[in-house]
């Protein structure tokens, strides 16, 4: 009935240990048909996210967060954003763990690659080949 996911770390003590975050599986209808934007910004989110089959998120304690975290040996933080697009987490996370990647816009010395949404929800013939699952 939900989806945990573990707060990203390299040491598996620490995944056991630190914050987890709980997505419903099914979403509330009262939730869906909601008008407002942080009903839109939740339902949003909570799609891509089972979509994805999240098992991890990344936040440290400055409240830097990433979303989703695929891959566990070359992790890939997966920002998601429905309106409002802050990307202090993601750089933060790639300062810290410094995934490899190809990409689209170059932000300081990283580079972030955009994705769009109904990439993701498509299935993972239209990903790049670095966000597939494995």
């Amino acid at each position: 009935m939900l989806r945990k996911l573990y707060n990203f770390s390299t040491g598996r003590r620490k995944v056991e240990r630190k914050l987890r975050k709980y997505y419903p599986t099914i979403a509330s209808v009262d939730l869906v048909f909601s008008e407002d934007e942080l009903s839109r910004s939740r339902v949003f989110e909570w799609a891509v996210v089972n979509q994805l089959k999240a098992e991890f998120f990344w936040r440290d304690p400055y409240k830097n967060e990433v979303d989703v975290v695929m891959g566990k040996r070359r992790p890939i933080p997966v920002e998601i954003k429905y309106r409002k697009v802050d990307l202090s987490g993601l750089l933060a996370f790639m300062e810290k763990f410094n995934p490899q990647e190809e990409g689209t816009q170059k932000i300081g010395d990283k580079t972030i690659s955009m994705v769009p949404a109904f990439k993701l929800l498509l299935g993972d013939k239209f990903l790049p080949r670095e966000l597939r699952p494995s």
